[in-house]
């Protein structure tokens, strides 16, 4: 199980290989118990249909970022639950503004990092990296999948702000027939076609899939 080992040191890695990532982000120590008590607030607001029950929750810090370029940071905290991992984004005044889940199958399932690029003079994606985790020790197999959310020139709110993207898998190992294989894609952003507004490249050896955003600021895989 050498590739599991070295799988559960790969957030090491990607601090050490990428620390802008981490940064950029501007984190601060935030009250735990201040971000429960605006989230069940949000939550006690929402129809009761739309409600997940949670049995138990854990937050991250809540990291300070300007999504949009316009001077004020918007915040992003991540909940771990029974129920999964749920990204949620406030405002510049700390108000929750949406809130997205992130579907993870295996144990020890976590978002590995975050990442704000401008694909545009005035447009920003925010590309989360979620790894999947381990779905089997026996024969193992563990994954890294690629969450995109677009963010307007105005800001992320509640009316602006579309669906989550859940694009493909960027990593991925397994053993088969006792050998270890690992396979990592690489994430280009480049303007393809020209018009002004990059796309995401997703790109292994030969094969190459595109994420594009359309006219109506939906992401689409091709």
């Amino acid at each position: 199980m050498n590739g599991y080992r070295w799988m559960k040191f790969f957030p090491l890695v990607s601090l050490v290989l990428m620390p802008c990532v981490v940064t950029c982000l501007n984190s601060f120590a935030q009250d735990e118990a201040w971000i429960r008590e605006t989230l069940t607030q949000k939550i006690v607001e929402t129809d009761e249909k739309t409600k997940v029950v949670k049995n138990f929750s854990v937050y991250s810090d809540l990291y300070r970022l300007d999504l949009n370029g316009d001077g004020h940071k918007e915040g992003i905290t991540i909940e771990t639950s029974d129920a999964g991992h749920e990204l949620h984004l406030f405002n510049p005044h700390l108000m929750v503004e949406k809130s997205f889940y992130l579907s993870s199958f295996g144990h020890k399932g976590h978002i590995k990092k975050l990442e704000l690029r401008r694909i545009s003079t005035a447009e920003h994606a925010l590309l989360i990296f979620l790894y999947e985790g381990v779905n089997s020790y026996l024969n193992l197999q563990s994954s890294m999948r690629l969450y995109v959310l677009y963010i307007p020139s105005e800001g992320i709110s509640a009316k602006t702000t579309k669906n989550i993207f859940k694009g493909p898998v960027i990593y991925e190992e397994y053993l088969r027939n006792g050998h270890y294989h690992t396979r990592k894609y690489n994430v280009i952003l480049k303007d393809l076609n020209k018009d002004g507004v990059k796309e995401i490249l997703i790109k292994y050896s030969k094969n190459e899939r595109v994420i594009i955003l359309d006219k109506n600021k939906n992401w689409k895989l091709i």
